[in-house]
């Protein structure tokens, strides 16, 4: 193993202070978080998985099974982001934490002896009409009003409706896939809200099958090659370090039971004698 290059080696800087929210989330998500930081863009704080969801245990090192709820969790905290129409993975905060540097401020001050920047003068203030004032209080809609294709149903909020559980039984009997069923229902509520949809079951069955039922399958696939490339790695090792494999030698039990065989068969000394006798005669005498 070589040792770490600590004058080359990229690193990142990590607040020491923690705040009230990083303190409400539980150990592993803070782990996955950390582990998650590391990985990012330093530019965007963005980070693309082709492969989807799932092929961040392989960037992470870790079981999908242990880094699942984790990841659940700071989606819903509101800690990460996922686009699975961009398969990216991005921190919202990334850009707003991330401290300026001295290349960047002199950019700005350039740019503001430029003239680039707009001033509050150019600007061109816009007078709106008053709203108009009625003794009705507004009342925001509650997301918890759905619709699931055969009329309107409720469910709790930030929970699945009735049929999310049928949905997700339909995809394994026809397609052979066991969908998570929180992270799916995250992702799939998630996706659906920022595009103003309300979840169907029809809705869901479609972008389930061609979304996370695809990713998995792909997750799965990378798993089996990234075990066969291991193997054929494993195998080369061994060549390297103990030489090419030994076959071991054929057994001799059947040549042992060939040998036992032919005695028993095989005709007496006498018989071979007369055998011989009668071979010489018929040569003409030729061997004696």
């Amino acid at each position: 193993m070589t040792a770490r290059d600590r004058e080359h080696d990229e690193w990142i800087p990590w607040y020491v202070e923690d705040t009230p929210g990083w303190l409400e989330l539980s150990l592993v998500a803070r782990g996955a978080m950390e582990g998650i930081a590391r990985k990012l863009n330093r530019k965007t704080g963005k980070l693309t998985l082709r492969r989807g969801l799932p092929s961040l245990a392989l960037l992470l090192h870790v079981p999908w099974s242990d880094l699942e709820p984790a990841i659940a969790e700071l989606i819903t905290k509101g800690k990460v982001t996922w686009d699975p129409e961009t398969a990216t993975l991005f921190d919202p905060e990334y850009t707003e934490r991330k401290r300026r540097s001295g290349a960047d401020r002199v950019a700005d001050h350039r740019a503001r002896k430029r003239g680039e920047t707009a001033t509050v003068a150019d600007v061109t203030p816009v007078t709106l009409p008053p709203l108009p004032v009625t003794d009705v209080t507004p009342v925001l809609v509650s997301s918890s009003l759905i619709s699931s294709g055969s009329g309107s149903q409720t469910r709790e909020p930030d929970g699945p409706p009735d049929w999310w559980a049928s949905v997700l039984e339909t995809i394994e009997s026809n397609v052979g896939e066991k969908i998570p069923s929180g992270e799916a229902w995250l992702r799939y509520d998630g996706h659906r809200a920022g595009k103003g949809i309300e979840p169907t079951r029809k809705d869901a069955l479609y972008w389930l099958t061609t979304v996370m039922v695809r990713e998995l399958k792909s997750a799965r696939e990378e798993a089996h090659r990234r075990d066969a490339r291991d193997g054929d790695r494993t195998k080369a090792i061994v060549r390297e370090r103990h030489g090419p494999e030994v076959k071991p030698l054929p057994s001799v039990a059947p040549l042992m039971r060939e040998r036992e065989k032919w005695a028993q068969e095989a005709a007496s000394p006498q018989q071979s004698a007369e055998a011989a006798a009668n071979l010489r005669k018929l040569l003409g005498g030729v061997g004696r």
